[in-house]
C-alpha cells in the first residue's frame, strides 16, 4: 500500500488525537466546581441529543461543501469546549459546552470516514480501508495510554492543565485537517446533494436498511453496557474502585493488539463478516449480563468491548460500498441518526425488562438473528 501525504497526515492525526488528557478527570473536575451528579447526567444527555439531532444537517454540509472543512470545524468546536471547562461557574455554562461537544461530534461523524475512504478509493486502494483505520486506531491508543497516565499527574499540579492541553491538541488538529487533499469521484461530485438524500439512500437500499435495524438493537445493548451496567456490576461483584484504572490499562493493551491483527480477522464474504461481528457482541453482552461471578463477568465484559470496537471498524468496509461519493458523509450520518434515535427510545424499555431478568435479552437477539438470516448474500469483501 502506497504511503501518501494524506495517509501520513491521517496517522499523525490519530496520534495527536490520542492525547486526550481529561478522559478520567472530567467528572471529578466538574464535581469540584459545584456541578451535581444529576447535572452531570443531564450534561451527558444534552451532549448525546445535540450530536444525534445535528447528524443529518452536518452530514449535508460535509457533502455539499467539504469533508475536511467539516472535520476541521468539529475539532475547533471540541477545542473551544475543552477550553471552556476551565471557566465553568454554573450549570448553564456547562450546557453551552455540551452543545459544542455535540456539534463537534456531529461535524466529524461521517465526514471522517468519507474523507479517508474516498482518498483510498481515488488510488484504487479502498480495500485497504480497514488496514489503514486499524493502524490509525492502534497509533491513537498508544498516545491515549500516555495521556491517561499523565492526565492525573498534571491534574494534581493544576486542575486546568489537562483541559488546556486537550484544547490545544484539538485546535492543532483543526489546522492539520485543513492541509488534507480532498478526493472525490468527479462524476459523483456533480450530483446534487439533498438534505434528506442520506435517509432516502438508506430507505432505498435493502442492505443498509437491515444494517440500521441491527445497529439500533446493538446500540441498546451498548448504551446499557457502557452507561449503566459494566462498572457498577463488576464493582458489586467485588472489584474495588482502585483497580478500575488497572483494568482500563489492560483493556488498552488488549485493544491495541486486537487492532494490529484485525485486518487478518476479516472474512472474505460480506454477509459472513456481518454475521460474525454482529453476533459476537450480542453473545458476550448476554453472557456478561447473566454472569454472577467476578472473573467470568470481567472476561465477558472485556471481550464485549473488544468485539464491539472491531465491529465499528469493520462495518464501514461493508456500508461504504453501498453509498455514492457525492453523499457518503450524509448517508453515514443518517445511519447514525436513525439508529441512535431509535436506540434512545428503546433503552428505557429494555432497562425495565432487563432488570426483571437478563433472559429478556434473548428477545432482541432472536430478532437480530432473523435480520441476519434475511440479509442478502453479496459479493466478497
Amino acid at each position: 500500500m502506497k504511503l501518501t501525504s494524506n495517509l501520513i497526515k491521517y496517522y499523525l492525526w490519530q496520534f495527536i488525537s490520542g492525547f486526550y488528557f481529561i478522559y478520567t478527570l472530567q467528572a471529578l473536575y466538574l464535581l469540584s466546581k459545584g456541578i451535581t451528579p444529576t447535572q452531570l447526567a443531564l450534561f451527558a444527555s444534552v451532549t448525546a441529543i445535540s450530536s444525534t439531532a445535528l447528524e443529518i444537517p452536518t452530514g449535508f454540509i460535509a457533502d455539499k461543501f467539504s469533508r475536511k472543512l467539516s472535520v476541521s470545524l468539529g475539532f475547533f468546536c471540541s477545542g473551544l469546549a475543552y477550553l471552556g471547562f476551565i471557566f465553568i461557574t454554573n450549570f448553564y455554562g456547562l450546557l453551552i459546552i455540551s452543545f459544542l461537544l455535540g456539534l463537534a461530534e456531529a461535524l466529524k461523524s461521517g465526514a471522517e470516514e468519507s474523507l479517508i475512504y474516498d482518498d483510498l478509493k481515488s488510488l484504487n486502494q479502498e480495500s485497504d480501508y480497514l488496514k489503514v483505520t486499524s493502524k490509525g486506531t492502534t497509533i491513537g491508543t498508544v498516545s491515549g495510554a500516555v495521556a491517561t497516565f499523565l492526565g492525573p499527574i498534571l491534574f494534581v499540579i493544576h486542575a486546568t492543565i489537562p483541559f488546556i492541553l486537550s484544547s490545544i491538541t484539538h485546535l492543532l488538529l483543526g489546522v492539520l485537517i485543513l492541509s488534507f487533499t480532498e478526493s472525490r469521484n468527479s462524476s459523483e461530485v456533480k450530483e446534487e446533494v439533498k438534505v434528506m438524500g442520506g435517509v432516502m439512500a438508506i430507505l432505498k437500499n435493502k442492505y443498509v436498511r437491515l444494517i440500521v435495524l441491527m445497529d439500533t438493537i446493538l446500540l441498546v445493548f451498548v448504551n446499557i453496557y457502557y452507561q449503566v451496567l459494566f462498572f457498577p456490576k463488576i464493582n458489586g461483584l467485588g472489584l474495588d474502585v482502585q483497580y478500575l484504572g488497572t483494568l482500563d490499562v489492560i483493556n488498552i493493551v488488549l485493544m491495541s493488539g486486537m487492532f494490529i491483527i484485525l485486518p487478518r480477522l476479516v472474512l472474505k464474504n460480506e454477509k459472513n463478516n456481518l454475521v460474525l461481528y454482529t453476533m459476537l457482541p450480542v453473545l458476550f453482552f448476554i453472557l456478561f449480563g447473566l454472569s454472577n461471578k467476578l472473573i467470568p463477568a470481567l472476561i465477558f465484559g472485556v471481550v464485549f468491548d473488544l468485539v464491539w470496537s472491531a465491529r465499528k471498524h469493520i462495518l464501514p468496509t461493508i456500508t461504504n460500498r453501498h453509498f455514492n461519493s457525492s453523499d457518503r458523509a450524509l448517508s453515514i450520518s443518517s445511519m447514525s441518526f436513525i439508529s441512535n434515535l431509535c436506540a434512545a427510545i428503546f433503552v428505557p424499555i429494555a432497562l425495565i425488562l432487563f432488570n426483571v431478568s437478563y433472559y429478556y435479552t434473548l428477545i432482541p437477539a432472536v430478532f437480530i438473528i432473523f435480520l441476519l438470516y434475511i440479509y442478502p448474500k453479496n459479493q466478497n469483501s
